[in-house]
């Protein structure tokens, strides 16, 4: 079983970099055997806020690697078996002003002000919450504070699909946990702040 969640820690015990107040987080992302509950496989890091910086999702592929979204670093990345970092894709890069994805689906709408580009000071800044691998290879994003979920290749880092509309809560507000169905190829996600479970045609 793949679990993954972070522990606030008290600041007496974390580590100096890290210290934020009275507290921190470590983040786990753990392989657990259900027979013994023996944790067979770990990968961890330290955090300096409990709020926003906790990990929601770990996937373990078919490579052998596990891919990790974390919402406190705004990135997905691919670390393998000895827990080296293989592929790494930052949101702050791919997402922010200046970019393709800011001038096509943020500019101009009330997402631009908030929650507006990177600076470094709003520590929710994309809230990034749910990763799955396609049968293509390219990953499901939900970058909750966008409102849109994205698709991207790692092999290139494009982002080659978006559902959702910055600002535009009619579509999807503040979504968790999104997926592609098989059988049909359409989207179905949990559209937390619509209060719904939705499906949508993936080609319109």
């Amino acid at each position: 079983v793949m679990l993954s969640y972070g522990q606030a820690v008290p600041a007496a015990e974390c580590p100096r970099d890290v210290r934020d107040g009275d507290s921190c987080i470590h983040n786990r992302v753990q392989e657990v055997d259900p027979e013994t509950n023996e944790v067979v496989w770990e990968y961890d890091w330290w955090d300096h806020m409990v709020s926003y910086h906790e990990v929601h999702d770990a996937d373990r592929l078919p490579s052998g690697e596990t891919v990790i979204i974390d919402m406190g670093n705004h990135r997905t990345f691919t670390v393998n078996q000895s827990g080296a970092v293989t592929w790494e894709w930052s949101a702050i890069e791919h997402l922010d002003n200046g970019t393709a994805f800011w001038d096509d689906h943020v500019a101009g709408t009330s997402r631009a002000e908030e929650p507006g580009p990177y600076d470094g000071t709003y520590q929710d800044w994309t809230h990034m919450n749910d990763v799955d691998r396609l049968p293509n290879g390219n990953f499901l994003m939900s970058i909750r504070n966008f409102d849109v979920v994205v698709e991207v290749d790692p092999e290139t880092d494009d982002i080659v699909d978006v559902f959702g509309q910055p600002g535009d809560h009619g579509v999807i507000y503040e979504q968790h946990d999104p997926m592609y169905l098989p059988a049909s190829g359409n989207l179905l996600v949990a559209d937390s702040e619509n209060d719904r479970i939705v499906e949508y045609d993936r080609a319109t």
